[in-house]
């Protein structure tokens, strides 16, 4: 009898728990229906305007999501390194007063023979963007029979100062004339789909290298001197530069539209070592977020530039996001920020770079991270 009332006992017990959890499910998928509808519908304060219900102005609204508010006109020329100015393995020594464990042997790209390089591959962290997993290891293996098992031929001459200059895709550009300055140094680095045709007034013709994943692989615009420098972030991303260097249809998950085609011989690409991401995060700027493209492209210059300048970099209310967008500030993060934040962490990073312009390790030619 006993063992009737507690069969009975543990079948009502099951049956209600798989009630209160059908009834969970169900009020998960109206709330976010509801909130979905919301979003939407774009009901409710925006971000900008929480923050001011919390009493912060503006200024400290920016300030908070790392946006330099309006000021004034900077009165000081650009200087920029003519003649002998270019300093043999300048930016080397300065990063390394800085950061002592930087680590200027690092190979740049994944070449054969990976495997044996020290902290490749970590049991316990075996997942890109820092490490590769026997899974990352077997795609590449694949595309090292593709790709070219060298540096790209700019790199492989000795002797020559090189100065570089990474070029952001901050709207602090815009109309600062600045394309003839950019177009004299010896490497000029862009990122993701930032276009150059139609913008050379302000951002030069000229580049070197283009970094990149499938995402900001968008462009329809080709670099046609230009090496290509992948940035795997997930092991889809290297699925998908093999599909495209075979000219098929990439497939994985992405977390928006993707450039299915990259009309570059494969001569130029490259695939950029995850120790660099990691040693970005980790040694250099001092976090355990995943580190954005252009603190990536900033911290890759460091391997094999003398002298390194930024422009572009950094923000302002009273500019556009992007300089090829008709973007505001506001409009971009208030749809943006939170889901950034939680991959990236810009705060770092701004501090990082403001960090490199104030020991002069690199020169801000747009100011988006003085002081």
């Amino acid at each position: 009898m006993k063992r009737r009332v507690t069969m009975r006992t543990m079948e009502l017990a099951m049956r209600l728990f798989v009630f209160l959890l059908g009834a969970g499910v169900i009020m998960i998928n109206v709330f976010y229906s509801y909130l979905s509808h919301k979003i939407q519908q774009r009901e409710g304060p925006s971000l900008q305007e929480y923050y001011r219900s919390l009493n912060y102005t503006d200024e400290v609204f920016l300030k908070r999501i790392g946006i330099r508010p309006p000021g004034p006109k900077f009165s000081h020329p650009i200087k920029y390194p003519e003649g002998d100015t270019c300093v043999p393995g300048y930016a080397r020594s300065k990063v390394t007063e800085m950061n002592p464990k930087f680590n200027t042997n690092l190979p740049l790209f994944v070449k054969k023979g990976f495997r044996e390089w020290k902290g490749m591959m970590d049991d316990g962290h075996d997942k890109l963007p820092f490490y590769l997993s026997d899974q990352d290891c077997k795609k590449i293996d694949q595309l090292l029979d593709l790709l070219p098992n060298s540096e790209p031929a700019l790199l492989t001459g000795g002797g020559k100062c090189r100065r570089c200059i990474v070029v952001g895709s901050s709207g602090l550009v815009s109309g600062e004339n600045l394309g003839s300055t950019i177009d004299k140094y010896d490497i000029v680095m862009r990122m993701n789909e930032a276009p150059v045709h139609g913008y050379e007034k302000d951002i030069g013709s000229k580049t070197t290298f283009r970094f990149l994943y499938p995402e900001s692989a968008t462009s329809k615009e080709v670099d046609p001197d230009a090496d290509y420098i992948i940035v795997p972030y997930k092991t889809d991303d290297l699925a998908w530069l093999l599909a495209v260097v075979q000219k098929e249809k990439p497939e994985g998950s992405f977390w928006k539209e993707i450039g299915e085609t990259l009309n570059v011989d494969s001569s130029h690409i490259h695939i950029l070592n995850p120790q660099i991401a990691r040693s970005t995060s980790y040694e250099h700027v001092g976090m355990i977020n995943i580190p954005t493209i252009g603190t990536i492209s900033i911290i890759t210059a460091f391997h094999f530039c003398d002298m390194v300048d930024i422009v572009g970099f950094g923000f302002r209310h009273d500019k556009l996001y992007h300089y090829y967008e008709n973007k505001t500030i506001e409009g971009e993060f208030e749809g943006l920020f939170s889901y950034f934040t939680l991959i990236h962490d810009f705060a770092k990073e701004k501090e990082y770079i403001k960090d490199l312009v104030r020991n002069a390790v690199v020169n801000d030619l747009t100011h988006g991270y003085e002081d």
